[in-house]
């Protein structure tokens, strides 16, 4: 006779996504057992060295609402309002003559800078408040897929202790340590290449008293340049400022390497001279304050993916474990949100006693595909960062289409309906090509714009209706099963026309083939239609500076 597993779900890893993922399966089946092994003792420290402080609206939704984390967020971490974007100015000293991209005012939908080691050990003492066996100090040594059940070997640090358990369900949530993917041979590299370094520094590096400019100061509403996540963008760079609560500031420095080597900024000194010829005000900033570092890291070529994330044989790999695209736009822990959701309705069904042989590879590969469109958002698109008519327009395709499309379904439990999603199948494959050509248009764009605005302007995102109405007025309202899918199938028209009313602006800057090729997958659509054609028109007539409109006219 076949011994009982000991677990219903045994997880490997138990930072943001295995502890989220442990706590999401108990608050849907309180008597699933389940075992969390972990590397580090808890608690952790606070500010702990992790990528993945700065969230979104889709994963601020995933740890309030499903994870049901919102009185920790609310109360403990610190409110984000949105992306803000800083393009290079001739020699970057003053922040007030950047052209700035960001919201004016607080949006309704906030998300949160994560203070990792704070929010990590909230999520640990939840999982043992809900009955989750959680063993921290634990080095797993060996895993043997099985048939009937898996089994994990693992020694307890703190007891010097070996152990092993039987569990029916084996979910790795290890980070880029990747235990299944290593064990299985999964790991796939792909065509984005970037390279970070990050620390912290214990204390507050508000970018909102860079200047006392009073119409600077004045564009946004208190505090929102302070609470934001800032970047600083530069052709083939970009660095982040990102506050936590319990003081220190996250600073990042991430690099395309046909622009700056990576030995070029890993370490803290070279970073520090790095600063000084890019981002100088930065640099200034910091200088006097270098005694409180308190950490460095670096990571070289960052993005991959994997062959199989999912699996019938009751194995799953989620967060870091399986793929990781960018952190720009942060999307890491939308991912943990993405793949903890499907992982959590796989294990659901088959512990009821369904078949999920069919289902499984489907949302496999559904998940991988999502991971792949992703992955061109970056992929060469480093050097647009440093042209900001073609970036601005980029940050808003890509921001309409995240709130039109992915956060749109989530917010509303349909991201990962299959059953859904097939009502949507047709118009998902033609907006797929327009969303590949965009990619490249932004890239051509760039490539080949005879001048760089300069003039210190700020692109106001609520400026945008479209883009206004998607997120204070409809991203959470809830809609029954044939008005959600008119209203999904209204917002692809609506980035369709975006689409058009963007190339409209980018196609007299292309050479003529390039043009044609464009009008090869540009849909047919109407801006009008949506009011989009004018404020485009209006937003994004960035005014250059006086030296290259004589040059142009020269």
């Amino acid at each position: 006779m076949i011994k009982q597993p000991s677990y219903d779900v045994t997880i490997t890893g138990g930072g943001l996504a295995g502890l989220s993922l442990a706590i999401q399966l108990k608050r849907q089946n309180a008597d699933m057992r389940i075992l969390v092994l972990e590397k580090q003792k808890y608690p952790v420290e606070e500010a702990a060295h992790k990528v993945g402080e700065s969230t979104v609206e889709l994963a601020a939704f995933y740890f309030a609402n499903i994870v049901g984390m919102k009185e920790h967020l609310t109360e403990y971490q610190l409110p984000k309002p949105g992306l803000r974007f800083y393009f290079t100015n001739h020699d970057n000293e003053d922040i007030a003559q950047r052209i700035e991209f960001g919201h004016s005012f607080w949006p309704q939908h906030i998300s949160y800078q994560l203070d990792r080691g704070r929010f990590e050990n909230a999520l640990a003492k939840k999982c043992v408040e809900l009955g989750v066996t959680l063993v921290d100090n634990a080095r797993v040594t060996e895993i043997e897929l099985g048939k009937e059940a898996h089994y994990v070997d693992f020694h307890k640090r703190t007891e010097k202790t070996d152990e092993t358990v039987m569990t029916r369900w084996l979910v790795d949530a290890s980070g880029r340590v990747g235990l299944l993917k290593r064990r299985l041979g999964l790991q796939e590299s792909v065509d984005h290449h970037a390279d970070a370094v990050w620390f912290r520094i214990d204390e507050e590096i508000d970018i909102g008293k860079w200047s006392d400019d009073p119409a600077w100061v004045a564009r946004t509403e208190p505090n929102m340049r302070r609470f934001a996540t800032n970047h600083l963008l530069g052709e083939g760079y970009w660095v982040w400022l990102i506050p936590l609560a319990s003081g220190p500031t996250s600073i990042g420095i991430v690099t395309d390497p046909r622009f700056c080597a990576h030995e070029d900024v890993n370490t803290l000194d070279k970073a520090m001279i790095w600063l000084h010829q890019h981002e100088p005000q930065l640099a200034r900033e910091l200088e006097p304050k270098l005694e409180k570092v308190v950490d460095f890291r670096r990571m070289r070529d960052y993005a991959y993916n994997a062959k199989q994330v999912f699996s019938a044989e009751r194995w799953a790999v989620t967060g870091e474990a399986g793929v990781f695209p960018d952190p720009f736009y942060s999307p890491g822990s939308d991912y943990i949100a993405f793949s903890n959701t499907i992982i959590s309705t796989l294990i659901n069904l088959e512990m009821a006693g369904v078949d999920i042989s069919e289902l499984t590879p489907i949302y496999d590969g559904f998940y991988r595909g999502q991971f792949e469109g992703t992955l061109l958002v970056y992929q060469d698109q480093y050097p647009v960062m440093g042209d900001p008519q073609a970036m601005s327009a980029k940050i808003i395709w890509d921001g309409t289409v995240y709130w039109a499309i992915s956060a749109y379904l989530y917010f509303r439990g349909k991201l990962c309906d299959l059953e859904f999603l097939s009502n949507l199948q047709e118009e998902f494959i033609a907006f797929d090509a327009v969303s590949r050509g965009m990619q490249a248009l932004f890239i051509a764009w760039a490539k080949h714009n005879p001048a760089r605005a300069q003039e210190p302007v700020f692109i106001d995102q609520f400026k945008f209706t479209f883009l206004y109405d998607l997120l204070h007025k409809d991203l959470a309202v809830p809609y029954e099963h044939e008005e959600l899918l008119a209203k999904v199938q209204r917002n692809l028209r609506l980035v369709n026309a975006l689409a058009v009313a963007i190339a409209q602006k980018a196609l007299p800057c292309l050479p003529f083939d390039e043009q044609t090729a464009v009008y090869q997958w540009l849909p047919d659509a109407d801006p009008e239609l949506f009011n989009i054609q004018a404020e485009i028109e209006e937003l994004l007539i960035l005014p250059l500076s006086s030296l290259e409109m004589a040059g142009l006219m020269a």
